[in-house]
Formats: structure tokens, C-alpha cells, sequence
């Protein structure tokens, strides 16, 4: 997150509006179980205001793959085929 955040700053420059700069994609291998109790290995994250959700900051998001959850499922679809 903290690097994502540093290349969002990067590419502001005086006088320019936040608008104008480019969407910052951030995808994150975890070796463990991110998301107990949710068998997806694949998150998609993005920042949004608490008291009104259905706003949300635009410019940058998160995409988790859980290498374990992806793992068993490749297994899965290899043993069906």
C-alpha cells in the first residue's frame, strides 16, 4: 500500500489536478490465508468513504492473489478436466 501510495505522489506535479493522473494498480501475492472463512484467492480492494460507502477514492486499487486458495483451486480444475 505504502508503494502504491508513493507512485500516486509521483506523478502529481504543482497546479494539477488530482483527476488528471493516472490510476494506480497495485496486485499483491500473499503467502497465507488473507481471507479466513472466504475460499476466493483472488481480492479486489478499494478505498472507500465509511459513513458514505458507495463513494469511493478513485486513482488507486489493490488486487490480492492468495497463492495457497489459488493453488488448491488450480488442482481442482486440473482434476476435473
Amino acid at each position: 500500500m505504502n508503494n502504491a501510495s508513493k507512485v500516486i505522489s509521483r506523478q502529481l506535479v504543482k497546479r494539477q489536478q488530482y483527476y488528471e493522473i493516472g490510476t494506480v494498480y497495485a496486485i499483491c501475492f500473499v503467502d497465507e490465508d488473507a481471507e479466513r472463512g472466504i475460499d476466493d484467492w483472488f481480492h479486489h480492494y478499494v478505498v472507500t468513504n465509511k459513513k458514505y460507502s458507495a463513494r469511493q477514492m478513485h486513482g488507486v486499487e489493490w488486487f490480492f492473489i492468495e497463492l495457497g486458495k489459488w493453488k488448491r483451486s488450480s488442482i481442482r480444475i486440473m482434476a476435473s478436466l
